[in-house]
This record gives C-alpha cells, sequence and structure tokens, in this order.
C-alpha cells in the first residue's frame, strides 16, 4: 500500500476515503464513499494512522455485499461474527500513542469499537434495542450466539447418539430459537429465561405432551453441559426443572400388549401386494422371539441357522451389549424362516428400503404398518409394533419362565451381581423355555398357518439352511 493511499488532504488534515461499490450504493444508504478525519496533517503520522480506518471500511462494504438493503437479524449477527474475527486479528496492535505518551496508547481495535457503535446505533433504529445490544456484545467478543455453537455441539454426537436422537436436538434448538429469538446469546439463557421456557413447554400452546418436554428440556441440558466442558459458561440453567411425569396415583394403567382379537385381524387383514405378506411374517416372528423390528428387518440369511435342536435367530447388533443374542425359534414360525431363506439372496427380508436420520431397514415398514393397522380400525385395542415385545414378555410370564431367562431372549441387561456380573446364561435352556409359550388357540393356529402357501404349517420343507453349532452366548 503506498503511503497516498486511500488518504485525501482537506486544508492541514487528513483524512481516510474508501471507495463504495456502485452497486452497493443503495445497500449503504446513497452513500459513495466511507469518510473520516485522522486528525493530523503530518503524511507518515497518517499513513501510519489510516491501516485501522480503511480495515474497518472494508469490513462495512464486505457486509453490504451481503444484502442489498438494510440488514435483516441473520446478516446483522453474521456482521458482527465478523467484526469480532477482526478484532481478534489485530488484538494487541497500537495504532499510536496519543500525545506521543507511550503510557496512552490507541489500539487497532479502539478504533474498531468506534465503528461498531456506530454501526450499533444504526442498527438501534431498525431492529431495536435487543438486536443492537446483541450486536454489539457479539462484536466486541462478550457474547456468542447460541447458535453458531448448535453445530459443533451436534457434531461431536454423530458416532455416539443415533441419527435420529440427533434430529429430535435439532428440532429441539431450532424451536427454543424461533422462541428466544435467532440472536439469543449464551450469556443471556440464565435460570429465569429457561425456567419462562420450560412454563411454556407445558402449556396447551406448545402442542407437546409433559414427556415430549421433559425429552425438549433433557436435549437443552445436554447442550449446556457441553457449552459448560467448552468454557462458554459457568452453569447449566436447565437442571432441576421439575418437568416430570404426571402421578399415577389413581390412574388406570395404560395397556402395552396387543389383545389375541386385534391379532387375529392384523394377521388376517390385507395392504398392499408389497406388505402384506411382510407384516404377516414380521409379527408372527416377534411374538414368538420378542425381537425389535429393526433387529428381525436387519436379519441376514447368515443369522438364521438350523441347529441340533431347533432353528435359531442370531442378533449381532442392537441398542445395547445385552441385544447381542441368540434366540431360539419356536416351532410355529418355523415356516416362515424356510420360505424366506428359500428365496433370500442376502436378507431374509429382501427388497426393504432404508430409511429415516439412521437409514434402518425397518423405517418404511414401521410407518406402512402404523398405517395399516390405523386402517383395520382396531379402535383403543390398537398398539404399536414395538408393543409385542410387551405381548411376548406377558406371555412368557404366563408360562412362568422365569424373569432372568425373558431377559436373555429379549436381549435387556441382567443388573443383578449375581446374574449380570458371574454369569451370561451359557447354559440356560432357552429352547425349553421358549417352547412354553402359548397364546390363545386362534391366535396360536394363525401363526402356524403359512397364508401365502395355503396350508398348515407340517413337517418342515427341504431347504438347504445355514447350519452351525450353538455359538457360546455373548
Amino acid at each position: 500500500m503506498a503511503p497516498t493511499d486511500y488518504l485525501k488532504l482537506r486544508g492541514r488534515t487528513y483524512y481516510v476515503r474508501v471507495q463504495i461499490p456502485p452497486h452497493l450504493w443503495k445497500a449503504a444508504g446513497g452513500k459513495r464513499e466511507y469518510v473520516r478525519t485522522l486528525k493530523t496533517g503530518d503524511l507518515t503520522d497518517a499513513n501510519r494512522r489510516k491501516h485501522a480506518v480503511v480495515a474497518a471500511f472494508k469490513q462495512r462494504i464486505t457486509g453490504l455485499t451481503k444484502q442489498q438493503q438494510p440488514s435483516g437479524l441473520s446478516e446483522l449477527y453474521d456482521k458482527a461474527l465478523a467484526w469480532r474475527d477482526a478484532m481478534d486479528r489485530h488484538k494487541g496492535e497500537v495504532l499510536l500513542y496519543q500525545g506521543g505518551d507511550e503510557d496512552h496508547p490507541y489500539y487497532v481495535t479502539d478504533e474498531f469499537i468506534s465503528e461498531i457503535s456506530d454501526e450499533a446505533k444504526e442498527f438501534l433504529e431498525d431492529h431495536g434495542e435487543k438486536a443492537a445490544t446483541a450486536f454489539y456484545k457479539i462484536a466486541k467478543g462478550e457474547g456468542t450466539l447460541l447458535r453458531t455453537q448448535i453445530d459443533g455441539w451436534i457434531g461431536e454426537q454423530a458416532g455416539v447418539v443415533t441419527g435420529q436422537t440427533i434430529s429430535l436436538h435439532r428440532a429441539v434448538l431450532t424451536a427454543f430459537l424461533k422462541w428466544a429469538g435467532e440472536g439469543t446469546l449464551i450469556e443471556d439463557v440464565h435460570r429465569k429465561k429457561a425456567g419462562e421456557y420450560v412454563s411454556h413447554l407445558l402449556t396447551k400452546a406448545s402442542g407437546l405432551s409433559r414427556r415430549t418436554a421433559g425429552r425438549y428440556v433433557s436435549s437443552l441440558s445436554s447442550l449446556w453441559k457441553w457449552l459448560q466442558g467448552r468454557g462458554f459458561t459457568e452453569d447449566n440453567p436447565w437442571l432441576g426443572q421439575g418437568v416430570s411425569k404426571r402421578s399415577g396415583r389413581g390412574v388406570t394403567t395404560e395397556r402395552n400388549q396387543w389383545t389375541s382379537d386385534a391379532l387375529v385381524k392384523v394377521l388376517t387383514g390385507s395392504y398392499t401386494p408389497r406388505y402384506t405378506e411382510i407384516f404377516r411374517d414380521l409379527v408372527k416372528l416377534a411374538l414368538v422371539t420378542g425381537a425389535r423390528l429393526d433387529e428381525l428387518c436387519s436379519l441376514k440369511v447368515g443369522d438364521v441357522q438350523q441347529r441340533e435342536d431347533g432353528w435359531w435367530l442370531i442378533i449381532r447388533e442392537g441398542k445395547s451389549k445385552a441385544a447381542v443374542r441368540d434366540i431360539p425359534l419356536h416351532d410355529s414360525a418355523v415356516h416362515v424362516v424356510t420360505r424366506r431363506l428359500a428365496r433370500a439372496k442376502a436378507y431374509l427380508f429382501e427388497g426393504l428400503l432404508p430409511g429415516g436420520p439412521d437409514k434402518k431397514r425397518s423405517w418404511h415398514v414401521s410407518k406402512a404398518f402404523g398405517r395399516y393397522t390405523a386402517k383395520l380400525e382396531l379402535g383403543e385395542q390398537r398398539q404399536v409394533f414395538h408393543a409385542l415385545r410387551n405381548t411376548f414378555i406377558e406371555g412368557m410370564e404366563g408360562a412362568e419362565v422365569l424373569e432372568s431367562t425373558i431377559k436373555l431372549i429379549v436381549g435387556h441387561a441382567r443388573q443383578s451381581m449375581t446374574y449380570g456380573r458371574y454369569s451370561k446364561g451359557q447354559h440356560v435352556p432357552l429352547r425349553a423355555a421358549i417352547n412354553k409359550l402359548n397364546y390363545s388357540s386362534a391366535l396360536m393356529e394363525l401363526i402356524r398357518t403359512d397364508l401365502t402357501n395355503r396350508k398348515s404349517n407340517g413337517p418342515r420343507q427341504a431347504v438347504t439352511p445355514t447350519t452351525a453349532k450353538r455359538r457360546p452366548r455373548k
């Protein structure tokens, strides 16, 4: 930069002058250049002082390129962040010593703060005191925009929580910023403000159940715990906000199991050619194994094995370590796996398209199953697919199977010191336990009947299965 660049001498005083590109004149309020006095007539002194002013003016011009009219709030906060970055780059740089006294330095950042103050005054008229104050704090580095930290937190959650949980986090933060304001600073979310938002969540206006409101608070609390760890705040205002389930005293417990009558309708009804057989087979397998929907949809050909004592399903991954398990298949549903193995290539349930945040093979099946059961008009007897686990567990309990054995089959952790630490259940007779399962005669007949081939489940058909000796339980 030449000594006279951006300088103009008026009388005996030098001024900084930075031209504004013509296409930004309207955005600049009709101005064609930014001008400021340097309060000196010495060229050497003026050349030394001009750099901070030129940098500040160019920062303003950069902000103008983002909009052709006065900034909206989003652009306003982006501009504040740009000022903060410029302040950080020039931190500690001395522009001049006032009166030649080294004890009174005038820093480059002092010039920036002057510019920031001028812009904040302009924003005060257009956007109000709250937005102008937020702009000033952000630009000076005295406040941190909450929205600028969200992606960092979400990014660190990848691989730790499911994609569905991450989607929930984003939905929660979008809702909170809509309520609190796009320019909300982390420093502004104190305990009282958090309490106000919790009260809002618990009103009918929010449209949320008490349980969902609790999830919102839990998500926000997780973010603030992360912010604490990163040094952005010292307090978590979301802890102890008192969002809990309503007392169940005097309230009839809602059933979570499928009734026999409802299951008969599910197994005899029809949906689309694509899903009717899939639904029947999945429901039958769930009723006799207690497996989760995604566990069944994820079964590969090698996960279905015939051993000396019968057929087994191998669940290789799940929600927890306990979910990894081998499940003996009840004889009533053998026809399901033999028929499917005869035409399977990679998966027991071929042709399922992955979907949802976690690309689960069960995603579209779950949605379609909900539409199917709604079509059946089951009323209060209608339940979700996951409730088949409850139905299976209740059936096993009714057959007087030990709880610790049921946990091994459905993939629940055994928490006691004896079974949880010292025994892994490798010698528990799971086949004998599963053979005790018995639903109503009508339901058992439907499970045994292969409606696809229109015949009862008799002797097994000849199939070339994947055979293996029983593996040690993990």
